[in-house]
């Protein structure tokens, strides 16, 4: 899968695959749902936007983790172990020798003798018989996603993907290629060839060691999330259920989860400002949502870092739109700061109170924005900021330089 560089600004908080489409669904960290877009425009996002986390209407997750992980480790429990047994037998009969190069063990095999077969019944068959039946007694991870799209009808979209176990594929691949090397043994093995595949087992075990340790522990190391410069990381349907929660007001009711916004901790914490700072700003919605077109977000957001990330992307669209006004030649930029630099230089209505108002929408919205860390009211200083830069907007409509110097 190609990597797709990010703005400045922008993160990737979990991912996804989507096998059918080819492609990767992907959350961004102020709660878009996004797949990417290769080309080589500059400053253009590789990310196309979807829908928004507020647009969700319902969410269910199809997955047993503990049962399938239950499940998952006694079969591989059983296959260890029936492996375990057959190199048992195998020693006790003929002693530490090489399987596949054991002119003993051939001469026995020839001879239809049965304790060759209970070999490799324990060694080859049986776990291979476990691990085919263990594909159908654990189900698949299956997320399902109702939301309103752009037309403002209910729309879906639906990721499955089948259970995964690196210790079961590992024994997989022993089983599939001892059978295979067993067939083949006296044309391609030698003393040599097995030291080198032995090699490579441990090789391969040695790197997915901490990840076996978590299935079989039940185990997960405790990290922050971290984003990389230019790249995002693909993680499994869980993750990323659990990483859209976080954006979610989810509530219990009769038992089920709900989806249900007007009950929102967060909505009912706010003080009385901030539904007067909202009518300040949706009185000039007639102007605003032809720049900003889903600043409205803002207001239905169930997490403070929530609304605090949309407003800095809101203020940084708006600015966009006033600079690209003022300096209708000027070079493409690409982030709040440059904005700030250019107004600060070239539009003669911007005051030192604005200004101010800006940095802070920058610092507040930057903690929100990459530490997904925002209090109610570092959420209602940074909304009051954005209503005084809008209203600032509304009452200084941009105009050109060029039009300035006729």
């Amino acid at each position: 899968m190609a990597k797709v560089p990010l703005l400045e600004g922008e993160e990737i908080i979990s991912s996804v695959k989507l096998p059918k489409e080819k492609t990767t669904l992907m959350l961004t960290n102020d709660g878009w749902i996004v797949i990417p877009v290769v080309h080589s425009i500059p400053n253009i996002s590789n990310l196309s936007r979807l829908f928004h986390v507020n647009s969700i209407k319902k969410i269910e997750m199809g997955y047993h983790p503990w049962r399938d992980q239950v499940y998952s480790n006694i079969i591989n429990l059983l296959c260890i172990s029936s492996i375990f047994y057959a190199c048992y037998i195998y020693v006790g009969t003929f002693g530490p020798t090489n399987l596949f190069t054991s002119q003993e063990f051939f001469d026995a095999w020839m001879d239809y003798q049965p304790i060759t077969d209970k070999i490799f019944l324990h060694l080859f068959l049986l776990p291979l018989m476990l691990i085919i039946i263990q594909r159908f007694m654990i189900g698949k991870e299956e997320l399902h996603i109702d939301y309103i799209d752009k037309d403002s009808a209910i729309s879906s979209i639906s990721v499955s993907h089948p259970h995964r176990s690196i210790l079961t594929a590992l024994i997989s691949i022993f089983v599939i290629y001892g059978i295979v090397f067993w067939i083949f043994a006296e044309s391609i093995f030698s003393l040599r060839m097995t030291h080198i595949l032995v090699i490579g087992a441990l090789i391969i075990i040695t790197s997915n060691g901490r990840k076996i340790l978590e299935e079989i522990l039940f185990w997960r190391p405790k990290k922050r999330f971290f984003v990389r410069d230019s790249v995002y990381q693909t993680s499994n349907i869980v993750n990323f259920y659990k990483k859209i929660n976080i954006f979610l007001p989810i509530h219990e009711l009769d038992g089920k989860q709900i989806i249900d916004r007007s009950q929102t901790d967060f909505v009912k914490s706010l003080p009385p400002e901030f539904h007067k700072l909202r009518k300040r700003v949706e009185a000039h919605d007639a102007i605003l949502s032809q720049i900003v077109e889903d600043y409205n977000y803002i207001f239905n957001s169930s997490k403070a870092f929530v609304g605090g990330s949309i407003v800095r992307t809101s203020t940084e669209k708006l600015l966009s739109f006033r600079v690209k006004k003022i300096l209708p030649k000027a070079q493409k930029n690409k982030n709040l700061s440059d904005f700030r630099n250019l107004l600060n230089k070239h539009d003669d209505s911007l005051t030192d109170n604005i200004l101010r108002d800006i940095d802070q929408i920058s610092v507040l919205g930057n903690n929100a924005t990459h530490n997904m860390q925002s209090s109610t009211s570092d959420f209602m200083s940074i909304l009051e900021k954005f209503v005084n830069v809008v209203e600032w907007h509304i009452s200084n409509p941009p105009v050109s330089i060029i039009e300035r110097e006729d």
